[in-house]
């Protein structure tokens, strides 16, 4: 360590710029003496101090909350608590142990007014740092810092803690620290015996041949850390991907993506916003880390028990949202065809939900900066923010629009309904994957398969710009080898195309007749169009895609499908499911009758039997195309201009979500699944796809359709594991193939 410095002067007047500094001293500094009429001293311990060593504060671990106290063991035997407080290079208070954070600790020190000091001739006394803190200064000065209005010494690193803070920022600073030194004085002060005292001294500070005495009562008790690794990460991620690149990217999700995701999600939709107020949105989520091989709840009704089951087809996927459906309680029937008792499952719309990172697919793209840092390349980060942004929406549906995401009846004792599972209440998969895609950088991260399947073509030296081809889409469409079909969307082999892309583009042209309905454009008091000509600065026409219009919408049939009081009749709960959406808003034929009149009507039609839905898609991609060339390619979310190709959705800053906050995992299980704070009831009003048709027959629950993992790399389930599952609703997003940017 280098020569200390001590200022003496309030805090508040302290901007922490090191020009304003001035070394006065070696390694030496005068402290204030504060009073504590809790403080004990033992007959043997003088009362004199003339050198302190700072112990019980351990090296932090990436993802581990930073300690926020110290002990305090003065020559003289005595020993008490002292606060610390964490402070980066700008002066912002820090809570947890980062990777791409340095954190710097700030001690307030005292002495408390049972002891004097005994100053040596340099006018203060010794102050001895643990060895890792004195490496994380750098081997600068010390900074010490008097603040006569509380009696408390700050120490820090001259070349540390807020070392790049502006003046107008330091009250902040100042207030933390103030409130937690006062906690600190108000605490009983520990003063041990002048033997405990010896053995602590010598076991922490001053090594001795002697042996040490390590028994809990000679130790500082310390708070335990909050390892994030250990909480949220798979032990074969730990092991394959290494402990501290795996805490960089779990507190890059925990504290940055996940919640920013979230939180762009309840801005950008009324419906959410509002659904926030009503506490329809669930409060906790959880999180899980895996390496591939991912486990996933499972409930079995045979054992009325949760159990893990491992899955090895998550490899291909970045991120996915898992929701396990349990029964609320169950009771004693009789069956129809045994006439024995047996005991049914009683649904009322309880789930649990989880968020879960492919650790493999971001491992690559870590790199180390200069400090020795792990950080995400920017193609990558990108990357992830767009595919957590779409599984949140997923996550935001499980509760906002249950039924349809879980595909169940519920049960409701005063309707004399029984709970079972129907797949007529079930949404589609091209519905579900493709409001999803919506949100996520569409175009960006599906416009190789567009450009393949969809009937680009890339222009000559005749003239012929780039596009899209009406008979090539139509014709490609048709194909059943390309599997572009809606129908395909459940399809377990490959249903990319079908849910993720087609989905894309049919939850789009639902949002622009959603729009374009007198009906919905009244009620929502919708002004302007989703398409539109735009006269531009040369007098030539130009095409405009409006991404505001389509996003509500998108809000509006999510509001619809959800529901809301009658205002007539607050005791009434009103409601569309998807299809009488789709009936309302479809283009007529020429008779005048709705084209669809249905979902599974949409399902068949869109495309081939709806020509205005394919000039749609070819007017859409044709769009997102136009303006995309070398530079960058367009997002296509509809949380972003059209015509913009920046693709980071979500900015580098730590937030507080709004909902679906990550619950830290404290049980020890090795994937937590967080169960929903929506209140059932709530949940299950919403409607579906389409009307139940009422079970009679109370097995059917048990010839219920898989709805487990329909993503587009999902394989069939072996028959036991179809015999034991229950419903677990999976979403997950694949892995694209992508050209790594070099300069990323």
């Amino acid at each position: 360590m280098k020569n200390h410095i001590r200022i003496a002067s309030t805090l508040l007047a302290i901007t922490m710029a090191s020009q304003i500094f001035t070394p006065i001293g070696a390694r030496a500094v005068e402290l204030n003496q504060v009073e504590n009429n809790n403080s004990q001293a033992s007959a043997v311990v003088t009362n004199e101090v003339s050198s302190i060593n700072i112990v019980g504060i351990d090296e932090p671990k990436p993802g581990e909350v930073l300690p926020m106290s110290a002990r305090a063991i003065a020559d003289n035997g005595a020993t008490w608590k002292i606060p610390v407080v964490w402070v980066d290079a700008d002066g912002n208070i820090c809570k947890i142990a980062s990777n791409n954070i340095k954190a710097y600790p700030v001690f307030a020190l005292y002495i408390p007014k049972e002891y004097k000091l005994k100053v040596n001739v340099k006018g203060g006394i010794k102050v001895n740092l643990p060895e890792y803190i004195n490496n994380l200064f750098g081997g600068e000065e010390l900074l010490f810092i008097d603040d006569p209005a509380t009696g408390i010494n700050f120490i820090t690193g001259i070349n540390g803690a807020g070392k790049n803070l502006t003046a107008e920022r330091v009250a902040n600073v100042d207030s933390f620290i103030r409130q937690t030194a006062q906690a600190a004085r108000n605490e009983e002060l520990n003063v041990q015996s002048d033997a405990q005292t010896q053995a602590q001294t010598q076991a922490q500070v001053q090594p001795s041949e002697s042996k040490k005495d390590t028994s809990d009562n000679n130790q500082p008790k310390e708070e335990p850390g909050v390892d994030l690794v250990a909480m949220h990460c798979d032990k074969k991620a730990v092991e394959t991907m290494g402990y501290d690149k795996l805490a960089a990217l779990t507190e890059l999700v925990r504290y940055t993506v996940q919640p920013q995701a979230v939180n762009l999600l309840v801005e950008s939709f009324p419906a959410f916003t509002q659904a926030v107020a009503d506490n329809a949105l669930g409060k906790e989520t959880g999180l899980y880390i895996y390496y591939n091989d991912a486990l996933m709840l499972n409930y079995n009704e045979n054992t009325q028990a949760f159990s893990d089951i491992k899955y090895e087809n998550m490899k291909n996927a970045l991120a996915y949202v898992s929701a396990v459906h349990y029964p609320d309680s169950y009771e004693t029937v009789i069956d129809e065809k045994t006439g024995e008792e047996k005991e049914r499952a009683i649904y009322k719309g309880n789930i649990k939900y989880v968020v879960a990172v492919n650790a493999s697919s971001v491992e690559d793209s870590f790199y180390q900066d200069d400090d020795g840092l792990w950080k995400l390349k920017t193609d990558k980060s990108i990357e992830l923010g767009s595919v957590i942004v779409h599984e949140m929406m997923h996550g935001f549906m499980f509760d906002y629009t249950r039924p349809g995401m879980t595909g169940y009846v519920y049960y409701d004792k005063e309707k004399e309904v029984d709970s079972y599972y129907a797949n007529e209440v079930s949404y589609p998969n091209w519905f579900e994957e493709g409001i999803a895609t919506c949100v996520e950088n569409a175009y960006q991260y599906w416009g190789a398969n567009f450009k393949e399947y969809y009937g680009y073509y890339a222009g000559d030296e005749n003239g012929n710009t780039k596009g899209y081809s009406l008979d090539d889409l139509v014709a490609n469409y048709q194909n059943s080898e390309y599997k572009m079909q809606l129908k395909y969307c459940k399809d377990e082999t490959d249903n990319t195309l079908s849910a993720y892309c087609s989905g894309y583009l049919a939850c789009l042209y639902l949002a622009e007749l959603v729009t374009e309905n007198e009906e919905y454009r009244e009620k929502y008091g919708i002004e302007g169009h989703a398409r539109y000509d735009e006269i531009g600065e040369d007098g030539k026409s130009y095409y405009v895609m409006n991404n505001e219009i389509y996003k509500t919408g998108l809000d509006i049939i999510l509001r619809e499908m959800h529901g809301y009081l009658d205002e007539e009749d607050e005791t009434q709960w009103i409601c569309s499911n998807l299809s009488q959406i789709i009936t309302k808003v479809s283009p007529k034929d020429e008779n005048g009758e709705s084209i669809y009149k249905s979902a599974d009507d949409f399902t068949d039609k869109f495309i081939t039997g709806d020509e205005a839905s394919a000039k749609f898609c070819v007017a859409t991609l044709d769009y997102l195309e136009h303006f995309s060339d070398e530079n960058g390619t367009v997002s296509g979310s509809v949380l972003r201009p059209f015509d913009s190709t920046d693709g980071a959705i979500l900015q580098g800053e730590s937030v507080d979500g709004k909902a679906y906050v990550i619950r830290d995992n404290t049980s020890g299980a090795p994937v937590d699944y967080v169960t929903s704070t929506v209140d059932p009831y709530m949940a299950y009003l919403p409607y579906g796809k389409d009307a139940a048709v009422k079970k009679e027959d109370t097995e059917s629950e048990q010839e219920q359709e898989e709805v487990t993992g329909v993503g587009p790399e999902q394989e069939e389930s072996t028959e036991s594991e179809q015999e034991q599952e229950e419903t677990i609703t999976q979403t997950e997003t694949p892995e694209e193939e992508v050209e790594e940017d070099p300069a990323a």
